[in-house]
């Protein structure tokens, strides 16, 4: 097949590499620093992270208050938490990062780790939950106390519906709310050093494409 006269013939393909090289501040850990800084003002929500992560003993007792006492949903306040109005910690996707982010990560690839956990087994116990209340799993592994963690969080952050819960819907709509919030602190990233990475993308686009005609491929947000 013959290129029409002009066509470019390489083709460059950017993602978030390509920002994070120019200066950006866009891995997981830098987004959920501010959101904290600017959210969480007091670290009660960190606080409360943090126990429930490292208390041996937190999942075991959650079980048996969750098995005991059923899933009542609280629907509790950011407020009650210490946390400002209208927070971007309240969601799911942000609690199954952070507990990535607790491994000792500071990457960028928030697309892979959410198919990761996906796959996982803790999103099996958590549709089985979803559909009977009382089928809180037993404590025997990460993954058990894990899946534990995000039903005590379901239940009494956000208070997961009772009645005919959509889990997969509420997933979706979860995951929109958490884009939405990291394009926003894209954008912010972006408009505070405007001038700046505006002369080190056009730098940066020179030395990928050797300054010859090139289509570019963005996947960035």
């Amino acid at each position: 097949m013959n290129q029409p006269i002009g066509a470019p013939e390489r083709l460059a393909i950017i993602g978030n590499g390509f920002d994070l090289k120019c200066g950006l501040h866009l891995t997981f850990g830098e987004y959920i620093k501010q959101i904290l800084k600017t959210q969480d003002p007091n670290g009660f929500f960190l606080n409360a992270y943090h126990e429930m992560l490292t208390n041996q003993e937190f999942a075991e007792d959650a079980r048996k208050l969750l098995t005991n006492e059923g899933i009542k949903p609280t629907n509790t306040s950011a407020n009650d938490m210490g946390l400002l109005p209208s927070t971007d910690l309240d969601n799911f996707w942000v609690t199954v990062l952070l507990l990535k982010h607790e491994e000792g990560n500071d990457w960028a690839d928030i697309e892979a780790a959410i198919g990761q956990f996906l796959k996982s087994p803790v999103v099996t116990h958590l549709l089985s939950w979803s559909s009977n209340r009382h089928a809180v799993p037993p404590v025997k592994n990460d993954e058990d106390k894990q899946a534990i963690v995000l039903i005590s969080f379901l239940s009494n952050c956000l208070g997961f519906p009772a009645e005919k819960p959509d889990f997969l819907g509420f997933l979706l709509s979860e995951l929109r709310r958490f884009e939405t919030s990291f394009s926003k602190y894209i954008a912010d990233q972006v408009n505070q050093d405007a001038y700046g990475y505006e002369q080190k993308s056009f730098k940066m686009l020179s030395w990928l494409t050797e300054e010859k005609p090139t289509s570019i491929l963005d996947f960035n947000y």
